[in-house]
């Protein structure tokens, strides 16, 4: 009988509490949904056709371990990595990736 009043007197409590309305999150403009649309598309371009990039700066791996992961030396992972950014910068425009290396004009 315990558990059958305590069980009523819950029920009770909780149909006396006030409900909240869940505040809707908003919507994503346009241009949110490009950008997020256009890194995806480059997160799976990389992933897939620069596999040493990718896991170089998404996995955040030194070349030696990327070399060790793809089953190249270093020196071929470490030229794999730098040519995949070749390649990514040639890609993207000038305005989206900054390189650290850059000196700002």
């Amino acid at each position: 009988m315990t558990i059958a009043r305590r069980k009523a007197i819950t029920i009770a409590a909780e149909r006396s509490k006030p409900r909240v309305a869940a505040i809707p999150e908003p919507l994503p403009s346009a241009e949110d949904e490009a950008v997020r649309r256009e890194s995806d598309a480059l997160v799976r371009a990389l992933t897939q056709n620069e596999p040493a990039l990718a896991l170089h700066a998404l996995a955040d791996l030194p070349a030696r371990a990327v070399g060790e992961r793809l089953g190249v030396p270093l020196r071929t992972a470490a030229s794999r990595i730098r040519r995949g950014r070749r390649r990514l910068e040639a890609t993207l425009p000038a305005t989206t990736l900054s390189s650290p290396r850059s000196k700002p004009a």
